[in-house]
């Protein structure tokens, strides 16, 4: 981020066209006192090193400061409101993947180098490769714009979980499913499930 050119202050004085200077290049001139302020505030001419140590020494006690978006908001205060929401997302996400993932891989593994072991690893390729963001936004194509079944945002109601639990629990389903059918093929070559089923 450092090494990027412009920085935040730049970008969201532009986007938010509240600039009371002139525009140089990409962005704002340093001459702006409004610009001044919030570039001496979030420590633009502080060295990295010093940026970094600074960082670490306010994370350690978990001080994260002002949001940049919301000035008057902390980001603790911002974590601790939505942490319960990303809580249950993610709970359900890996149940959704560990009731879907384990059961794939065994069907995959009992029925090894056949047309459902195939169509198993296929699915399970696709879904490791695809990222849950890009999953979320084809969830919304399909099931919000296409086919009007789920709503597109909000929160407090069971359809409104539907999307966010499938985005964040494929991705996972496939790595259960590859990791139970590997473990399993292993387990059953060995000597003792030959004589168990002797």
């Amino acid at each position: 981020l450092e090494a990027a050119p412009g920085n935040f202050i730049e970008l969201s004085q532009l986007q938010a066209q509240q600039v009371t200077g002139t525009r140089q290049g990409q962005g704002v001139t340093g001459e702006d006192p409004t610009v001044l302020m919030w570039e001496q505030r979030y420590g633009k001419y502080t060295p990295t090193w010093k940026k970094a140590l600074i960082f670490i020494r306010h994370a350690v006690v978990l001080d994260l400061g002002p949001s940049f978006r919301y000035p008057a908001t902390t980001i603790e205060s911002m974590l601790v409101d939505t942490f319960p929401v990303t809580f249950l997302v993610v709970i359900l996400g890996m149940g959704l993947a560990l009731l879907i993932g384990i059961p794939l891989g065994i069907l995959a593994a009992l029925h090894r180098n056949s047309f459902i072991d195939r169509f198993v690893m296929f699915i399970s390729m696709i879904g490791q490769a695809v990222p849950s963001y890009v999953l979320a936004v084809l969830f919304i194509l399909l099931f919000s714009v296409q086919l009007r079944v789920l709503p597109t945002s909000g929160w407090g109601q069971p359809a409104q979980l539907v999307m966010p639990v499938l985005a964040l629990g494929l991705g996972p389903i496939a790595g259960y499913a590859r990791y139970m059918r590997n473990s399993l093929i292993g387990v059953l070559r060995e000597d003792y499930v030959r004589t168990g089923y002797a």
